[in-house]
């Protein structure tokens, strides 16, 4: 059969279709509509899961003494403030508010209005004792809080403020800070026109420092930051320019709204988008050094190569010289190098690499810390195999150890004056994703844990380093904040949330900790199972398989931050009436090097059967798991991956949503992937290779706006499968970005609608 020209059958195949109502306007109805409307109605609700919960969370302001702290609560819809002090285990209010509004009384001369506290906001400072600034009736006040002595304030001079610009920084819909000033506060380092200049502050003029930017090598390059560093005197900056330039350009396609076509038309317009960010040589940039005093501009000689990234970047605090990393192609080398500013020399100080693949996309914040002397540094190596933390000296490089062995460091932070370096890291070995507190002397020894509960934990570690804040919470128990001392004995709980509202209002039970053995016979592999608020073990659940792992398993369900979301979504299905499934699978980078290695130059070809593997093993046992009934749903590289195991595994799974996910993670824009899921022993194989296998229903999404997972790295799966005769569904949804997955997002509404009519309507009925 001759085949239809591409443009006609991209445009048949674009679907409109209505959003959920409650019900669907186009096929067959289900048989319970009460049933079906409670359902998309609790669905809903736990998108918003986040808005639900509340409570055991503390944020402390210290107190001058290093030691107390305050933090801000809320009692009855009023704010209320908290003193604690550890040493003596209490905790009372932070204004004694009759002696406050006398205060102010008597140094205002009038009568304060209203009870209580007589203003909503103020500014806490312990530069000159503890003190708070306040704003009443248009002045300003000051308090000073041991003395309740209260004066008036100056008016702050109106002195003028340079406006960040904010600019597409190569990609759209990442919008990053593209101004830095300097530390002296006279200038303020920008772009115009793809070239570096000077702002000075009080007279806003412009200092041209470039005229060589352009489009294809503009300075200011980094990959998540604005590339230009000032020296702490402010003599030097140090930026960074495309080095080569750039060959690859994508398409940005803007369709105009309803709204503007009676203006405009119908016609679309084309941007064409230099991808210096993410292309296959885009980390390719150089380094230059300016020298403000002399004038001089001095290229520091690193040579640059394809897959070189050169950050994070930082300066000394005497400024003597800048310490920066080297990440080589495909993240397989790292340098830490030192560059001196008087003749924008290199040295490397020391070297890591690996044989095949890598664990650096994993690295949190921060990579490194520096001592009070500013020579000596804490840094996460992967020497080990692992994220341990190292010590270093600028000038004699390599110092000790401070942590070991299979226990991936997440965070970390040091108190020098007290000797210790204190840290969250993988501690438990039966719980692998469980993190931990725990610390280390300084010059190297035992390793002390301070935390025992199951979960995710999270320090605020006092001035003094006497006390610590333990900030904990897991998948059944609700985020609580203990206060400790720093040796990890347990003084009191500051806050506790709470899980009555969702019980209450959203019949919750916590989700499933499993772990599974894989297919290899020995490694565990670990994961969350999710089910209906109204779960019946005498019922059968269609199971869906939530392609999500590096985002899902390891964070908890009981947070209301963004870290918590893909749980949430995950959850949310399940309130559908199905049985959701999220899991770690070999070759991710949470758990070490060899669990990232396992897989290593399989081309992605042994994810799919270990889902099959693991859901099957659960069923096994869990007899209410109807594996005649399978559906998929991932975003993104995991929409790749919701797509994969559509045709990779036709007979296993049913129904799939695939949304921004690329044919094959080897296109441009998803390069970065290869060091997460490697690529050299065996390329990948597209999906769009395997089209011709798709027996299930498959629904793709993607927005005209997505720049990390555009149409066109969807367009050739689609292609294979117009040409194999396949069925699929499509949703096209204008203007939305690569966020369009986002609950909160404002497509989500409409996104997550489609994902319940899909598996509503293909896979439950």
């Amino acid at each position: 059969m001759p085949r239809l020209p591409r443009f006609f059958s991209v445009a048949f195949l674009i679907l409109m279709q209505s959003t959920l109502t409650g019900g669907f306007s186009t096929g067959p109805q289900p048989p319970d509509t009460v049933g079906q409307a409670q359902r998309l109605e609790m669905f809903r609700k736990y998108l918003r899961f986040g808005t639900y919960l509340d409570g055991g969370e503390v944020a402390p302001h210290w107190m001058s003494d290093g030691d107390r702290f305050w933090y801000a609560d809320e009692e009855d819809g009023d704010a209320v403030y908290r003193l604690v002090d550890p040493r003596a285990a209490t905790v009372s209010d932070l204004f004694d508010v009759p002696r406050l509004r006398e205060a102010i009384e008597s140094a205002t001369g009038r009568e304060v209005g209203a009870e209580g506290l007589p203003f909503r906001q103020f500014d806490f400072s312990t530069e000159a004792g503890d003190r708070i600034t306040f704003e009443l009736d248009g002045e300003r006040w000051e308090l000073e809080l041991d003395s309740y002595g209260v004066r008036s304030l100056p008016k702050p001079e109106d002195v003028p403020r340079p406006r960040p610009i904010q600019q597409y920084a190569g990609v759209p819909g990442f919008w990053l800070l593209r101004e830095r000033p300097s530390p002296d506060g006279r200038w303020t380092a920008t772009l115009i026109d793809e070239n570096l200049a000077l702002r000075e502050v009080r007279t806003d003029s412009i200092v041209t420092l470039t005229t060589d930017g352009s489009v294809d090598q503009p300075w200011g390059a980094a990959m998540w930051e604005f590339g230009a560093w000032w020296s702490p005197d402010s003599r030097y900056l140090l930026a960074g320019r495309r080095a080569n330039p750039i060959a690859e350009r994508w398409p940005l396609v803007r369709y105009p709204s309803w709204e503007e076509v009676p203006e405009k038309g119908f016609a679309p317009s084309v941007e064409m988008w230099p991808i210096w960010w993410w292309a296959k040589t885009s980390e390719a940039f150089e380094l230059y050094l300016f020298d403000l005093e002399s004038g001089t501009r001095t290229r520091v000689p690193i040579k640059p190569r394809p897959g070189q990234w050169l950050e994070p970047v930082e300066w000394l605090r005497d400024g003597s010289a800048v310490l920066l990393v080297r990440r080589g192609p495909e993240a397989r080398v790292l340098d830490l190098l030192v560059i001196n500013p008087e003749d924008a020399s290199v040295r490397l100080l020391d070297s890591e690499s690996v044989d095949r693949g890598s664990l650096y996309p994993a690295r949190e914040p921060p990579y490194w810390r520096f001592l009070e002397d500013g020579r000596r540094f804490i840094f996460r190596s992967e020497r080990d195999g692992y994220q341990n933390l190292v010590l270093y000296d600028v000038h004699a490089g390599f110092l000790r150890v401070l942590t070991s062995g299979p226990h991936p460091v997440r965070w970390f932070r040091e108190h020098e004056a007290t000797g210790w370096v204190y840290f969250a890291a993988q501690l438990d070995d039966g719980r692998p994703y469980d993190r931990h507190l725990a610390r280390v002397p300084l010059t190297g020894g035992t390793v002390e844990r301070l935390s025992n509960e199951p979960g995710q934990h999270f320090m605020s570690l006092s001035p003094s380093g006497r006390y610590i804040l333990d900030h904990h919470v897991a998948n059944d128990r609700p985020m609580r904040t203990d206060l400790k001392t720093a040796e990890g004995r347990y003084i009191m709980t500051l806050e506790s949330g709470s899980t009555d509202r969702i019980r209450e209002e959203l019949h919750w039970s916590p989700p499933e900790e499993f772990s599974v053995v894989a297919p290899d016979g020995v490694t565990k592999l670990y994961g969350t199972l999710f089910k209906p608020w109204d779960f019946n073990p005498g019922r059968s659940y269609p199971v869906i398989d939530q392609f999500n792992a590096l985002h899902g398993v390891g964070s908890v369900v009981l947070r209301s931050d963004p870290i918590g979301t893909s749980m949430h979504t995950a959850q949310a299905v399940a309130q559908l009436g199905f049985v959701v499934v999220t899991l770690d699978a070999r070759g991710t980078y949470w758990r070490g090097r060899d669990f990232r290695l396992s897989t290593w130059g399989s081309g992605d070809t042994e994810l799919i059967p270990e889902h099959v593997h693991a859901l099957r093993m659960l069923a096994s046992e869990r007899p209410w798991m109807d594996l005649e009934h399978v559906g998929a749903l991932g975003h993104s590289h995991f929409g790749y991956q919701a797509a994969r195991a559509m045709v990779m595994a036709p007979d296993f799974y049913d129904v799939g949503v695939s949304s921004a996910g690329p044919d094959r993670q080897g296109f441009a824009g998803t390069e970065n992937v290869a060091s997460v899921v490697g690529t050299e022993e065996q390329p990948f194989r597209s999906n769009s290779s395997m089209a011709a296998n798709l027996k299930g229903r498959l629904l793709l999404i993607v927005g005209t706006d997505d720049f990390q997972g555009p149409l066109y790295a969807m367009m050739p799966l689609m292609d294979a499968l117009v040409e194999a005769d396949k069925q699929f569904d499509f949703r096209l949804i204008p203007g939305a970005g690569h966020g369009v997955s986002s609950p909160r997002g404002p497509f989500g509404k409409y996104y997550w609608d489609a994902v319940a009519e899909h598996f509503l309507r293909y896979l439950k009925n």
